[in-house]
């Protein structure tokens, strides 16, 4: 993997210029927690990314990046695009700090 040398300080002060792209296992059952942890610890930065599937069969998938490749696994990528974009989309889970009961499914 290749480092890029950022430091924290100047991740903190350019937020708006990088993008978090993810990479997920769609069977490991922990997407959201993934998710909302990123947008908890680093607010401001563009999320995007994608599940990998098995087409409906539910057996196994598997994230992929370079020549590692992991299941029940995610990859999360910073990007520094260098350009200026915009996410048109997003779509993630905020911690509510309460709880909720089910009772009728």
């Amino acid at each position: 993997m290749e480092k890029s040398g950022l430091d924290f300080e100047t991740f903190q002060d350019r937020r708006d210029d990088f993008l978090l792209l993810t990479l997920t296992d769609g069977l490991s059952g922990m997407e959201e927690i993934l998710i909302t942890s990123l947008a908890t610890y680093a607010p401001g930065v563009a999320l995007i990314g994608g599940s990998a599937a098995d087409d409906f069969r539910f057996e196994e998938t598997s994230v992929t990046v370079q020549d590692k490749t992991a299941v029940r696994s995610a990859a999360v990528i910073l990007l520094d695009p260098g350009l200026p974009f915009h996410v048109f989309h997003t779509h993630h889970y905020e911690i509510a700090g309460g709880s909720m009961v089910v009772t009728a499914a």
